[in-house]
């Protein structure tokens, strides 16, 4: 979720991160290095649980620039707007209203959430060599703080106030998904109503193939493989994290 947005395109909410650009590492011609081979933007994604019931499906649609116009979270729906390129606003929920605020060097610096104008959470970035290093939240009568540490354009740790902490292991496979998968390896932890395109964003180039979660308490650490399956298009449509989580990916044709 290093959320450095120079143009707000088809990834919306921000752009990634790296300092080492996409086009420097993918090989030509080599359909396996890209999630999306074909250049379909999503249509929408079903996050299935260990009981193989559906929990989550968000639907997702697009305006002409092929920027997300609004995602259907049933019984939610996010909306999106724009302004000079920039993501500035966000509603669709009777009785909330989102707020996004940039620095001088076009970073996201604050993502605010109001309930009938009361500000009920706010999310506050810090910086070191553009690249995320911190998010203080604060809301819903509590404050936390969560660090990021970054290793050749991929996240490779987020760490808790609690001493939890989330590393990450990265595959070869170049995150071009036009919009992120909400949790997958999100960057917040337990927060309700982060809008879709947040919740799932890390910035990071590569996709993971495996989190690691150590416990603060005594430092037990859990590993999860994360394995991708692609169609003929060379298209990932299914995602399995191991522990029971799955991900189904449909593509607009």
């Amino acid at each position: 979720m290093c959320i450095m947005s120079k143009i707000f395109s088809v990834f919306l909410l921000l752009i990634a991160i790296s300092c080492v650009q996409v086009e420097d590492v993918v090989k030509d011609n080599d359909d396996y290095r890209y999630a999306v081979s074909s250049g379909k933007l999503i249509k929408t994604i079903r996050l299935y649980g260990g009981d193989g019931n559906c929990s989550y499906e968000w639907n997702y649609s697009y305006d002409e620039n092929g920027r997300v116009a609004s995602v259907d979270l049933s019984p939610y729906h996010f909306d999106y707007e724009y302004s000079e390129g920039f993501l500035n606003s966000i509603s669709g929920i009777t009785g909330f209203e989102w707020s996004l605020k940039y620095d001088q060097s076009d970073r996201l610096e604050k993502y605010a959430l109001y309930f009938e104008d009361e500000n009920v959470m706010e999310l506050t970035f810090a910086y070191s060599c553009d690249r995320l290093s911190e998010c203080q939240i604060d809301g819903f009568e509590t404050f936390s703080r969560v660090s990021y540490t970054w290793d050749d354009g991929n996240m490779a740790e987020r760490s808790f106030q609690d001493g939890v902490s989330h590393q990450y292991f990265y595959s070869d496979i170049i995150d071009n998904f036009n919009v992120p998968v909400p949790y997958l390896t999100n960057v917040f932890y337990g927060i309700q109503l982060i809008d879709p395109l947040l919740s799932g964003y890390t910035g990071s180039r590569n996709l993971a193939s495996k989190i690691k979660i150590v416990n603060g308490n005594d430092g037990e650490a859990i590993f999860k493989e994360i394995r991708y399956e692609r169609n003929a298009e060379n298209d990932i449509i299914r995602i399995e994290v191991e522990g029971g989580a799955i991900y189904e990916i449909d593509y607009y044709t």
